[in-house]
């Protein structure tokens, strides 16, 4: 097994909140040769000259932390074939400064653009995204442009959507209750609603009108559109060059986001002429948590990120 190490590291968030991550290295530094012919922004071909090291990012969802199993189980499938990750806790979530919020996916994704500045003042050059459930959506908003300014899109940046959410404005009565929002359209907020920690410790937060309009003004579609019109023009082999490409896992079995909302990302992304890529496992659950979702999740995830 290829050896790794892991480091703690902090940086600023949108308002120069301490954001905490860890940074996970092959210790020899050295990526694999690839699992597969095609072209790789993930690991070097021999013959070309070294240049920065690929790393990706990995994105939590709701209310988690940057230890969460799908992302731990990723970043060790990642080291295996020589690949760096990163992954950090959002401002509010597990040891990361900040208000939690709900909603904020342009404010993710700009987060995301202040981790991959990190990556690249480390010597990495962010070759992958992978978010899970929320974080999937601001990938993709990310990558979409909605990183604001110094949320610029990596060339060649390989996305990867698992179990993310498209439609934003619906989920929300079942997430927050009939009860809150009745409160929030009374008093324009709700404080000491139930959220946990990282560390398993209970904390109350405060549900702001304006986050949830936040939420509900995203368009996710908009954002689909902008990765789609990357690749102008027709298939990916006439696709503008550095355009970002998006893998969608979703499993069957997913009673948090239905799996139809991978379709629906599908089809916003222009479907395979637009160079999205469509997986829905069966069975499984919203964290992939079965073996054999898993399993098939991480080996697509990767494929996709080294080629294939």
């Amino acid at each position: 097994m290829r050896a790794t190490k892991e480091s703690r590291v902090t940086f600023e968030g949108v308002d120069a909140e301490q954001l905490v991550g860890t940074l996970r290295e092959p210790a020899d530094r050295a990526a694999a040769p690839p699992t597969s012919p095609s072209p790789s922004p993930l690991v070097p071909s021999p013959s070309r000259a070294p240049g920065p090291r690929p790393l990706a990012l990995l994105a939590h969802g709701y209310m988690s932390h940057r230890d969460a199993p799908v992302l731990v189980r990723l970043a060790d499938a990642l080291s295996r074939v020589g690949v760096a990750s990163l992954r950090w806790d959002f401002a509010g979530n597990g040891d990361s400064a900040g208000r939690f919020r709900y909603g904020g996916y342009r404010r993710e994704a700009r987060e995301i653009g202040a981790a991959a500045a990190l990556a690249r003042g480390r010597g990495y050059r962010v070759a992958a995204l992978a978010g899970h459930s929320k974080g999937a959506t601001s990938s993709v908003v990310f990558a979409g442009g909605g990183g604001g300014e110094g949320g610029a899109v990596p060339p060649n940046l390989r996305v990867v959507n698992l179990a993310g959410r498209f439609g934003v404005s619906e989920g929300v009565e079942r997430r927050l209750g009939a009860g809150a929002l009745d409160a929030l359209r009374r008093d324009g907020r709700v404080d000491g609603l139930p959220g946990r920690r990282a560390s398993g410790e209970p904390f109350a937060w405060t549900l702001h009108a304006r986050d949830l309009e936040d939420r509900l003004s995203t368009d996710v579609g908009a954002y689909c559109a902008a990765v789609a019109a990357a690749a102008a023009g027709g298939g990916w082999a006439d696709a503008q060059a550095g355009a970002p490409r998006v893998l969608s896992i979703h499993c069957e079995g997913d009673e948090v986001v239905p799996a139809g909302e991978a379709a629906r990302f599908h089809g916003a992304l222009g479907g395979e002429r637009g160079g999205h890529r469509l997986v829905v496992l069966p069975g499984g659950d919203h964290c992939f948590g079965e073996e054999a979702a898993a399993a098939a999740m991480v080996e697509e995830v990767v494929a996709w990120c080294c080629g294939g």
